[in-house]
């Protein structure tokens, strides 16, 4: 008897640990990005349509385009606002992994709304460690839902 009880407290540590990992995709219907779905992301760009930070919407700069595009070769670039900035990017499995501490960017100055959206932006953007995608949107965000980046996919 203490077997099965030993047996049914570890199954429980297990599960609970599993599941303290995880994460969350946000409830919008989209299919996690993983190495066999990944080109239906790639090479297309994206605009920026939302930005949540621990369960805040912050409200974009009217007429501001921030946009991001992944390419096969590992690279991810965009507009962040002012500035275009550029970096690296891996999938692991379903894991995102961004370049670095921060990404390589131009150096111009612009409106402070604008230079304050995009250091916001590229702040949220190094936090994001998964991808969800649909026919018309992606989505990016960090575990248990802190950050989410939502874009819609442009014209090209």
């Amino acid at each position: 008897m203490k077997i099965i009880q030993m047996l049914i407290l570890l199954t429980a540590i297990v599960l609970l640990g599993c599941q303290s990992g995880s994460s969350t995709l946000p409830d919008n219907g989209e299919t996690i990005v993983n190495g066999d779905n990944v080109s239906q992301i790639l090479d297309k760009p994206w605009q920026l349509t939302g930005m949540i930070r621990d369960g805040n919407e912050i409200k974009l700069v009217d007429d501001s385009e921030v946009t991001i595009l992944f390419n096969a070769e590992g690279k991810v670039a965009g507009g962040a606002s002012v500035n275009r900035y550029f970096g690296d990017y891996e999938l692991k499995e379903t894991n995102l992994v961004l370049s670095g501490p921060g990404f390589g960017s131009t150096m111009m100055a612009g409106p402070e709304e604008m230079m304050t959206q995009e250091h916001l932006y590229l702040e949220l953007l190094g936090k994001t460690n998964r991808i969800s995608f649909s026919t018309a949107g992606m989505t990016l965000f960090a575990d248990g839902n802190s950050v989410i980046l939502k874009f819609e996919k442009m014209e090209e």
